[in-house]
Order: C-alpha cells, then structure tokens, then sequence
C-alpha cells in the first residue's frame, strides 16, 4: 500500500454566491494591492469586474491581466509575469477556467524562479517565497485550484510542459457554481469530461494511495451523477455544484498522486489539433482503460470504481457509463470526427510517449502502445 502525507490546502470556500467573499479572503492573507488573472470570455460575462469590485470594497488596490486564451503559451504566461513585476501585488487572484489557473500559477513561480521554471517539467523544489494565490474556477473540469501543476504550451510546437514548484499550490479555492452558469455548453460538456477522465485516471494511477483513491472515487460519483442533469438543466445550481466539486475533488486526487496515459495522449492531440483538452483526454479514454484492463489488477481497480458508483461489478460496465455521458456531449463518436487520420498516428504515438504523464499509467505504455491506442480510437 501506497503512503501519503496530507497537508489541508488550499482552503477551499463553496457555494453560490462565494465568489463576492473574494476580498475576505485577501484581508485574511494582509493583501493591499492584487493582480486579478482573467480571460475575455469571463470579463465579457461580468465575473471579472464582480471579483474586482469584491476586492475593491475591502480597499485592496487591483489590477487586471485578462490575456489568457484557451492552451496558454509560455508567452501569455511571460506577459502575465511582466505585468506582476510592473504593479507589484503581494497576491494573485486567478479567476478564470483552466487555463487562467494555470497561468496565474505560473506567474507566481516565474516572478520568484525566472522563466526557465517553466522548462523543467514536475515538480521542482522552490528557492525563494512565491507570491501567494487565491483560485477561483468559473468551469468545473481542470481541478487547478486544487493542485500545484501549471500546464502550458510551447509557443513553436504546442507541446504541454506540466511544471509545479513545492509553493506552487493555491492557498485558497472559491468554488461559486454561480459562476460556471455562463459557461457555453460545450464548455461545460468538454469540462466535466475533463473532470471525468481525471477520476478515472488518478483511481488507477501507480502513485495511487488511500488519499488519492478517497478523492478520485467521490469525484467519479459526483461528476457521473451530475453532468448530464448540468447538460439538461444549465441553471440548476444543485446540480452544477455536485460537478463543481468532484472536479475540485479531482484536482485533490491528481495532486497527491498523477494521471497516465489518456492525458499523454490527448496532449499530442491538442497539439496538432484545434480539439479541447476535455474531448481530446475523453476521446482516449475508453481505449486506454481496455488497455489497462489487460492487467488483472487494475481490471479489479477499474471493476471497484463501476461497483462503488452503482453501475456493477465490472468493467464493461464503466465502460457503458463513458459511453453514454460521452453521447451526452456535441463532441464526435471517434478520432476520425476530428479530422485525425490513419497517417497522422506514428507523429502523435510519438509526442504521446514523450509526454511525462505516461509515465504513472498502471501498465507501461510506448510508442508502440499509444499507436495501438490512436488506432483504436480511430474508429471507436
């Protein structure tokens, strides 16, 4: 058995409407002056100026960096960085999906490790104090706010470099699922499957331990219970919060142990191809979890998470549930939908096992594996 150490960050603050008590919490840290990370899709909904006011009313002094875009680049994040460096905040604020999280993490870790940080994939022990980070997600997928992974991609080749130093975690999350409402539904679907795949992996994973699993199986519960009411009935908070959560739970999941092989080989998708994270680590999962399933022991692990979400007892039952929630989504059955083709699978199978994430899949995974993955996901 796997051992763990648990320390309880980030302070995570949840329920609609928390988002407004942004400003409490940056008294609580002694913050006078914030740069608040954003993107233009959450400025254009009104987040963004509701955060800044929050923050404003506590006489905290703030400003704004909102050139994030969905796969940030290392430029967007060097920006960012410029912009620290220029106002001088002792806190950022992160307020924004995914890819606004990751950036604002990375801010804090340039500012305090120079860029080259950014290069050194894993975990890197930090040399000098990082400017403190509060979360706070208006998706429900990446589980960012609640481990200390940055993912960004080089600006040439689009790879995805996953970098975190040891003060790289947030030190609070807000969850509002208020804030997840205005989220186009494709978002929302692509998100939670993100969410999903995250469970689905970390249940698995080689790293895995009891705290990992705790969080990965409640995770699993909740987002596949939840996601398609979210998907019939966009304002239902209730139900929206459920799947807020088990992506936060996931993100717990990920941080205390890692992901594998259907992450790897959705990073080389999304670098070839305008897909979203969620449907590229979606359309991979199936075959990968049949891959790993080759493995008695994990083919138990995969059958334990089925039974404990009540769908039975083995594997082609959670295979059955994938499925059905991934018809739920506007995404297409299989690769080829997304223009992938048979000639295109030598260059992914090799960016795939490049990746570091293969590194913790259950079973050993190469080139040789991930053409078979890519192959089958061809026609799914």
């Amino acid at each position: 058995m796997q051992g763990f150490d648990f320390a309880y960050r980030p302070r995570i603050m949840f329920g609609p409407g928390s988002s407004a008590r942004a400003g409490e919490l940056a008294m609580d840290r002694n913050a006078t002056t914030v740069l608040l990370v954003s993107d233009p899709g959450v400025t254009e909904a009104g987040h963004t100026d509701a955060v800044a006011s929050a923050l404003r009313a506590h006489r905290i002094s703030v400003h704004l960096f909102t050139g994030v875009h969905e796969n940030p680049t290392l430029a967007e994040v060097s920006a960012c960085a410029a912009a620290a460096r220029r106002h001088g905040p002792d806190l950022i604020v992160g307020l924004g999906g995914g890819s606004v999280l990751d950036v604002a993490k990375a801010c804090a870790m340039v500012c305090a490790e120079g860029i080259g940080i950014a290069l050194r994939p894993g975990m890197t022990a930090s040399s000098r104090p990082h400017l403190p980070m509060i979360a706070i997600p208006t998706t429900a997928g990446t589980g960012s706010e609640c481990q200390p992974h940055a993912v960004i991609c080089d600006d040439q080749t689009h790879t995805k470099v996953a970098f975190a130093t040891s003060r790289s975690l947030p030190e609070a999350a807000i969850l509002d699922p208020a804030l997840t409402v205005t989220q186009p539904r494709r978002v929302t679907a692509d998100s939670g499957f993100d969410a999903i795949v995250h469970a689905v992996e970390v249940w698995v994973t080689k790293p895995g331990n009891p705290l990992s699993s705790l969080f990965a199986g409640e995770a699993f519960s909740l987002l596949a219970g939840n996601l398609p009411t979210v998907l019939a009935k966009p304002d239902d908070l209730d139900a929206r919060g459920l799947v807020q959560l088990g992506a936060a739970w996931a993100g717990l999941g990920i941080a205390h142990s890692m992901l594998g092989a259907a992450h790897a080989a959705g990073n080389a998708l999304t670098a070839r191809y305008p897909i979203s994270h969620g449907a590229a680590v979606g359309s991979m999962l199936p075959a990968v979890i049949r891959f790993n399933s080759e493995d008695d022991r994990v083919r138990a692990r995969y059958a334990a998470l089925a039974m404990r979400s009540g769908l039975g007892g083995d594997v082609s039952a959670l295979l059955e549930r994938l499925s059905s929630l991934w018809s739920l989504t506007p995404n297409p059955a299989d690769l080829t939908g997304f223009g992938v083709t048979a000639g295109d699978v030598d260059g992914l199978a090799a960016e795939a096992a490049r990746q570091r994430t293969g590194e913790f899949n259950p079973r050993p995974v190469s080139a040789g594996v991930f053409r078979e993955l890519f192959t089958e996901a061809l026609t799914r």
